[in-house]
């Protein structure tokens, strides 16, 4: 799949409902500008230990840890395309 500049940047309602989805069902956040395919911000560990293991075992889950506090996920574009899709908007006349 090839985008283009001004697809990422102004692509509609499509990137950013997708993105809304996408965070609310796997539980993560999403970058601006996001789009199917690319890392997901995992959320804050609840505990000391709970960041200890998810920075010692980053690779195990397809995560790449900076620190103990910023870790992020790879979705694959199969995972997010499984989901329901919203149906699309159309343009209200008045």
């Amino acid at each position: 799949m090839t985008l283009h500049a001004n697809e990422r940047c102004c692509g509609g309602l499509g990137h950013p409902l997708g993105a809304l989805q996408t965070a609310d069902e796997f539980q993560v956040a999403t970058p601006a500008d996001w789009i199917p395919g690319e890392p997901v911000i995992m959320p804050l560990p609840g505990s000391g230990g709970t960041a200890k293991e998810r920075v010692g075992g980053a690779d195990e889950d397809q995560r790449t840890c900076q620190d103990w506090f910023f870790c992020t996920k790879e979705l694959s574009e199969s995972e997010t395309d499984a989901r329901p899709k919203v149906a699309a908007l159309e343009p209200v006349a008045g």
